[in-house]
């Protein structure tokens, strides 16, 4: 799988693997669940969790800490799609 982020059947006797691009609700192979798989080495990752403090000492006040607020998005660096 040539991308960084990929989807990845949860059933270790399946793990299809299919880009975060295909629209599914459960894995086309064998049913099971999907989940959200990174490639680390094709990705670039902050060097410290220092990088996310900020973001957790404002949790969502003023107008461009709202997305800070959700616990998904205030890691949003690291969902490259």
């Amino acid at each position: 799988m040539p991308d960084a982020a990929f989807q990845r059947c949860i059933n270790p006797a399946c793990a299809s693997t299919f880009s975060v691009e295909e629209v599914h609700v459960a894995c086309p192979q064998c049913g099971s669940l999907l989940d959200v798989a990174y490639d680390w080495s094709r990705t670039s990752v902050p060097k410290s969790m220092g990088f996310f403090e900020h973001r957790w000492n404002t949790k969502g006040t003023e107008v461009a800490g709202r997305l800070d607020f959700s616990g998904v998005w205030r890691f949003r660096e690291l969902m490259p799609f």
